[in-house]
């Protein structure tokens, strides 16, 4: 967002300001942008209903859900970010 400071998001994210560069730098090189990512804990381990279709993927501390509706390259991208 116009404004940001990659110091302040990458403490907010528990990651490393480089981090944030790095991917930067592989979303441009790739000639894909970012998208709007929120993650949130999941309070109950169970099963959780998802309206509409979506690909569920689930790894050992997250669970990622992709609308059906998102490109192949953009769920491709999301996946190789989530290292288990």
């Amino acid at each position: 967002a116009p404004g940001a400071n990659v110091a302040e998001i990458s403490r907010l994210a528990d990651v490393r300001p480089g981090q944030i560069y790095r991917w930067r730098r592989q979303l441009e090189q790739a000639g894909h942008g970012f998208a709007q990512v929120q993650v949130q804990p999941d309070p109950d381990p169970a099963p959780v209903a998802v309206a509409g279709t979506a690909i569920i993927v689930e790894f050992e501390r997250a669970i990622v859900r992709i609308p059906a509706g998102a490109s192949p390259g953009l769920a491709a991208a999301v996946l190789r970010s989530v290292k288990p």
